[in-house]
C-alpha cells in the first residue's frame, strides 16, 4: 500500500506511520479548567490510539523503562510528527508555545510536561476522581454515550488504582434504573 505521495507505507518498524497522517488532534480551547485538560487528554489518548500513533506521542513502557519514551529506533521526522501532533491540540498560540518549548523534543516529554504543568499543581488522578463522582445521567444523550464517558475515566483511574468493574459498582447510582 502506498502512502499519500507515492512512498511506501510501512517501513522498517512501521517508521512511516506518522508520515501517512493527515488528522488533526482533539483541539483544547482557550483558557481551560484543569478538568477540561484532564478530559482533552484523555480524548488524545484515544484518538492516539485510535489512529496507531500513541507510541509516537504518549509514549510506550517497558518493565524496565516505566517512563514513556519512544520506541527504539525512531526516525527524527516521527519524532517531530508525534510533537507536532500533540502541539495542534492546542488552540491558544501561547500555551502551545509553551509546551513546544518546554516539553522536549518529542511527543512523549511534552505530553508528560503538559500532565505536570497545565493542571495548576492538582493531581490528574484527583481530578479523574472529582470528574467520576460528579457525573450523573440525566437524559440529555444516550446511555452507551454516557457509560463511554464514563468508562474512559474510570479506566484512567483504573489504572493506577483498582479494576474498572470496581469503579462500576461503587459508582452504579450514575446510572439510571430504567433505560
Amino acid at each position: 500500500m502506498a502512502a499519500a505521495g507515492g512512498a511506501p507505507a510501512g517501513g522498517a518498524g512501521g517508521d512511516q506511520i506518522l508520515l501517512r497522517l493527515h488528522e488533526h488532534a482533539p483541539l483544547l480551547l482557550r483558557n481551560a479548567q484543569p478538568d477540561e485538560v484532564v478530559m482533552h487528554r484523555l480524548q488524545l489518548r484515544q484518538k492516539a490510539y485510535e489512529l496507531g500513533i500513541n507510541d509516537y506521542v504518549i509514549g510506550m513502557t517497558t518493565v524496565t523503562n516505566p517512563v514513556p519514551h519512544l520506541p527504539p529506533g525512531t526516525s527524527v521526522a516521527n519524532k517531530t510528527l508525534g510533537k507536532r501532533w500533540l502541539l495542534s491540540a492546542f488552540e491558544d498560540n501561547n500555551v502551545r508555545g509553551m509546551v513546544a518549548q518546554h516539553g522536549g523534543d518529542n511527543g512523549p516529554s511534552c505530553w508528560r510536561w503538559i500532565g505536570e504543568n497545565l493542571l495548576d499543581g492538582r493531581d490528574e488522578q484527583e481530578v479523574l476522581s472529582y470528574l467520576l463522582n460528579q457525573m450523573r445521567y440525566d437524559g440529555t444523550r444516550t446511555v452507551l454515550s454516557f457509560f463511554s464517558e464514563f468508562h474512559t475515566i474510570s479506566s484512567a483511574l483504573a489504572a493506577d488504582h483498582q479494576p474498572t468493574s470496581n469503579y462500576h459498582c461503587a459508582h452504579r447510582q450514575s446510572f439510571p434504573y430504567n433505560t
